[in-house]
């Protein structure tokens, strides 16, 4: 028997037109449901990922990727970048070292280096042993190392308690007959490396000297490390009962941790005269009558060079442009020291020693070198380049 439609379940296709004889589209809440099934089923047979009607997770049809080329070669590439990126990770964690280990090994690699290095691929030009005071200081200029000014200076210093050590400080390797006159006066029982920078012939001294003392500022221990062992810094030196009577390390307000003023006393009484030694905080490089194209450049670059003065004046040192960019921290408490020495303590100094240049000895003894240093705080009243 036939089922009577109402008049809302009979819809007309919206693309046919009047007039034409065709059968009408008939819609029902069942064919409605069947349709929607068959969409379904469609859907998921087509899509290789399909939810499981089981499980709420959704499932793999592999066998469908596995007639997709690509979408099969996707996943064997991201696979492949998953494990490759894991094993990545996993060699990074292995392979990372402690800070201290890494430094640890790039010093005994840079150490390798220096240690194979000869005295005689060292040795260069050098001007003759000199005594600056007497049976106490010794002086010897030789030329530049690396990269750094023309000419440096190696200062021996033989304490005069008549122990027979001598301190060598910033050692350079010299000739044979210079050795020589080093080792008539006592044996090498300290070298002092005094800073970063003038660390170029240390390890052949230790080599030449094994039971040599090596020390240097603490400011330099890691990087002068590179070069050769440090036994102490220079703080921990001039504490020992054998040198501390006889020299004293300070520092310098307001300059950085670059080095050590040492004080070393020439005399037997405390109160006698002493040597002020620096190394690249002061220069005293004098500046040649006629400079070459090459000596002015240097000249207007480190700032170094001190221009003669009149016969009869005191030579005062220079503040060069390296230690007012790269040294001072704070110019008026520099300033401030070196007046406060000049006026306590520039009358007992008798000699200064630089790195770089001649020294400076007292033209008068009631004086001293107290026009020297109240020069040097001139020359830090006001920061410049």
């Amino acid at each position: 028997m036939m089922r009577t439609l109402s008049r809302s379940k009979v819809k007309k296709s919206s693309h046919l037109r009047e007039g034409t004889d065709c059968i009408p589209t008939i819609t029902t809440k069942r064919s409605i449901a069947k349709s929607s099934a068959k969409q379904t089923q469609h859907k998921n047979r087509s899509d290789p990922i399909r939810s499981d009607p089981i499980r709420s997770r959704p499932t793999i049809n592999y066998q469908k990727m596995t007639n997709n080329p690509s979408l099969g070669t996707v996943a064997v590439a991201t696979a492949g970048a998953a494990l490759v990126g894991a094993a990545f990770y996993k060699a990074r964690l292995s392979k990372k070292v402690d800070p201290e280990a890494k430094r640890a090994e790039e010093i005994r690699s840079s150490r390798a280096k220096w240690d194979s290095e000869t005295w005689d691929e060292h040795l260069g030009k050098h001007g003759e042993l000199r005594e600056i005071w007497p049976d106490t200081l010794y002086m010897l200029e030789a030329e530049g190392c690396g990269q750094g000014p023309p000419e440096r200076n190696m200062c021996i210093y033989r304490p005069p308690g008549g122990s027979g050590r001598l301190v060598i400080w910033n050692g350079i390797a010299v000739n044979d007959e210079t050795i020589s006159e080093i080792e008539k006066l006592g044996k090498p029982a300290v070298l002092v490396v005094p800073n970063c920078y003038h660390r170029c012939c240390s390890a052949v001294w230790k080599k030449k000297y094994p039971n040599m003392m090596v020390v240097c500022p603490e400011a330099a221990v890691d990087c002068a490390s590179e070069a050769v062992g440090i036994d102490k810094t220079i703080d921990e030196w001039v504490d020992m009962p054998e040198y501390k009577r006889y020299i004293q390390a300070t520092t310098i307000d307001g300059w950085g941790p670059l080095e050590n003023v040492l004080e070393l006393q020439l005399g037997k009484s405390s109160r006698g005269k002493k040597a002020f030694v620096v190394c690249d905080m002061l220069f005293t490089v004098p500046l040649p009558e006629k400079p070459g194209y090459m000596e002015s450049f240097m000249f207007w670059l480190f700032d170094s060079f001190v221009v003669p003065p009149p016969e009869g004046e005191m030579v005062v040192p220079k503040v060069a442009r390296i230690s007012r960019i790269f040294a001072i921290q704070n110019w008026p408490k520099a300033e401030q020291w070196y007046r406060t020495y000049a006026k306590e303590h520039g009358k007992d100094v008798a000699v200064i020693v630089v790195g770089h240049g001649p020294p400076v000895v007292e033209m008068n003894k009631d004086e001293g070198c107290t026009k020297a240093f109240e020069g040097v705080a001139d020359q830090l009243m006001k920061p410049r380049w």
